[in-house]
């Protein structure tokens, strides 16, 4: 016997109240964002459950519902980044005809960006007082060495060292500087989706991650 395993829209396990309790809850909390867990075994129905909350906000105007699966997003290095890009990309999508939608969105992530450089720089500047860099670190460093070694039959004078050493503690201190200025860009940066929430003009924004049960610990 074959058991057919996807999920989908229609109460096939009369779940349908749960999915109504949790739009409900949603409903009722416009103003405040909620997050919501729906546990269960492998098998239970909880991508079911997911769906029938989807479908319950389908045609809705002012509310987006998307629909991400985490399990997709386990081999990246940096999962939150790369949803929140694809949250973004989705919001423009949404609103294909709206010049201030493209432009909030345009300015977030270029925002996002920024984050992405201060998060490895302000983890150099880290580990630089710890004495334990990661490996990404230690390639930059080694950029910056490559970077005076052309050919290896170059000979590297006293002059070349001290140039080295200038442009490492510059390093240092640009990810100085960047890692001070980190809270003040997360800041700015929901600021920012606060204006790109309203220039699509949505009430609610649900965001729906499903598969986070075959994600590992740290990527969940």
């Amino acid at each position: 016997m074959f058991l057919n395993d996807q999920e989908t829209s229609t109460d096939l396990l009369y779940y349908e109240t749960i999915a109504r309790t949790v739009v409900r809850f949603i409903r009722e909390t416009p103003s405040a964002p909620v997050t919501i867990g729906v546990h269960g075994d492998w098998g239970a129905g909880k991508s079911s459950v997911l769906k029938m909350t989807e479908a319950a906000f389908q045609g809705e105007e002012r509310v987006l519902c998307l629909w991400f699966n985490g399990w997709t997003f386990e081999g990246f290095e940096d999962a939150k980044t790369v949803v929140i890009e694809t949250l973004i990309d989705e919001l423009r999508r949404a609103r294909p005809t709206s010049a201030k939608v493209a432009e909030a969105a345009k300015k977030l992530l270029k925002r996002v960006d920024w984050l992405k450089v201060a998060r490895k720089s302000a983890g150099f500047a880290f580990t630089a007082i710890t004495g334990v860099p990661s490996f990404d670190q230690l390639r930059d460093v080694a950029d910056i060495v490559t970077a005076f070694v052309k050919r290896p039959q170059d000979q590297i004078s006293v002059d070349d060292l001290k140039s080295m050493a200038g442009h490492a503690q510059d390093y240092l201190k640009a990810a100085t500087e960047d890692a001070e200025r980190l809270p003040e860009h997360i800041h700015a940066f929901r600021s920012e989706f606060e204006e790109l929430i309203d220039a699509a003009e949505l009430d609610r924004l649900v965001v729906i991650v499903d598969d986070l049960d075959r994600c590992l610990p740290k990527t969940a």
